[in-house]
C-alpha cells in the first residue's frame, strides 16, 4: 500500500511535531540512505529480530568532523582572517554550540531517534518492498505532506472530545485517517499529553474502504501505549503525588519555564526503551496487511451469452433450494 503511517505529538513549547513515520519504498533506498553512505562499523551492520531485518541507513556524524581543519574546505582559513574576524567567528561558534545544546535538551519530547541513529528498515522478500522508519521522510514533498497532516490532526481536524478517529484531506496534499489520543504524564498540564497516529495516502476510496481495518489495528496500538503509560503514571503518583505538590506551591503571576517538563520523551512515559523498534514493526505490518487485504479483479469486456445463461441457471437453482427449505420448515 502506497501510504505513510506517522506518530505525531503536540508539544507545549513548539506545537505539533512529527515523532516517527514509516513509509513504503518500491525502489532502492533514496539518496543519503544507501549502503554506500554508511561509514565505519555501520557499513554492514544488520540485525534480524522477529522477522524484521534492520540495517543502518544514515551516516554517523560527529561534531568534530565539521570543526576539523580541512584544507579543501571552501570556508575562510584562519590565516586569511584578521584577529577581530577570528574572534568573531569563535564567538559565533561558541554561541552555536550553546544553542544546539539548548535545542537538544528542549526537544527531547519532540524527537524519537537520537541524532545519528540509522533508523529501521524492514525487507519484504516476497515483494521486494522496503518499509523504512525514521522521524521525517527524506523526500521534501513527502516531508511537507506529513508536516501539514500532523498540524491538522492536532489542531483543527479533531473529533468531539479531542480523542478518536477522523478523516480529512484533499487531492493536492493527500487524504488522512487520523486517530488522536492522550497519554498519561504526571508532570504535564492536565496530567496527559496529546498524540495522534495518522495514515496518509492519495487514494481516497481505498483509504475510506480501509477505515474499519485501520481503526481496529491502530486502536490496538494506542491501547498498548496507553496501558504502558498508565502503569508509569500510577507508579509515579504513588511515589510522589504531583497534584498535592502543585496545590501546595505558592502561586506566582509571572510566567516561567516549566523546568523541562515539556521535553519528556515517549520512551520515558511508557518506560519502554524498545518503543520505536516495536512501533516500526507495527507500522510496517499495518502497511503490508492493509495493502494485501483488498485486491482488484480484471474483467475483460462484457460477459458472454453463455455466461449469462449459466448465471441465470445457478440463480434459479438457488431460489428452488431456498423455497424447498422454507417449505420443510413450515
Amino acid at each position: 500500500m502506497n501510504a505513510i503511517v506517522a506518530l505525531c505529538h503536540f508539544c507545549e513549547l513548539h506545537g505539533p511535531r512529527t515523532l516517527f513515520c514509516t513509509e513504503v519504498l518500491h525502489s532502492p533506498l533514496p539518496q543519503g540512505a544507501s549502503s554506500g553512505d554508511i561509514s565505519g562499523q555501520n557499513e554492514q551492520a544488520e540485525e534480524e529480530e522477529g522477522g524484521i531485518q534492520m540495517s543502518s541507513r544514515i551516516r554517523s556524524h560527529s561534531p568534530a568532523e565539521g570543526a576539523s581543519g580541512d584544507s579543501s574546505s571552501p570556508g575562510p582559513k584562519k590565516s586569511d582572517m584578521c584577529e577581530d574576524d577570528a574572534e568573531a567567528v569563535g564567538n559565533l561558534r561558541h554561541l552555536h554550540v550553546h544553542l544546539c545544546l539548548d535545542l537538544l535538551f528542549c526537544l527531547q519530547g519532540c524527537r524519537s531517534l537520537a541524532g545519528g541513529h540509522p533508523g529501521f528498515v524492514s525487507h519484504d522478500k516476497e515483494t521486494s518492498i522496503k518499509y523504512v522508519s525514521h522521524q521525517h521522510p527524506n523526500h521534501p514533498q513527502l516531508f511537507s505532506i506529513v508536516r501539514q497532516a500532523c498540524v491538522r490532526s492536532l489542531s483543527c481536524e479533531v473529533c468531539p472530545g479531542r480523542e478518536g478517529p477522523i478523516f480529512f484531506g484533499d487531492e493536492q496534499h493527500g487524504f488522512v485517517f487520523s486517530h488522536t489520543f492522550f497519554i498519561k504524564d504526571s508532570l504535564a498540564r492536565g496530567f496527559q499529553r496529546w498524540y495522534s497516529i495518522i495514515t496518509i495516502m492519495m487514494d481516497r476510496i481505498y483509504l475510506i474502504n480501509s477505515w474499519p481495518f485501520l481503526l481496529g489495528k491502530i486502536r490496538g496500538i494506542i491501547d498498548e501505549l496507553q496501558g504502558k503509560a498508565l502503569k508509569v503514571f500510577e507508579a509515579e503518583q504513588f511515589g510522589c503525588p504531583q497534584r498535592a505538590q502543585r496545590m501546595n506551591t505558592a502561586f506566582t503571576p509571572f510566567l516561567h519555564q516549566r523546568n523541562g517538563n515539556a521535553a519528556r520523551s515517549l520512551t520515558s512515559l511508557t518506560n519502554d526503551e524498545n518503543l520505536w523498534a516495536c512501533l516500526h514493526t507495527s507500522f510496517a505490518w499495518l502497511l503490508k496487511a492493509c495493502g494485501s487485504r483488498l485486491t482488484e479483479k480484471l474483467l475483460e469486456g462484457a460477459p458472454t451469452e453463455d455466461t449469462l445463461v449459466q448465471m441465470e441457471k445457478l440463480a434459479g437453482e438457488l431460489r428452488v433450494s431456498r423455497a424447498g427449505r422454507s417449505s420443510k420448515n413450515a
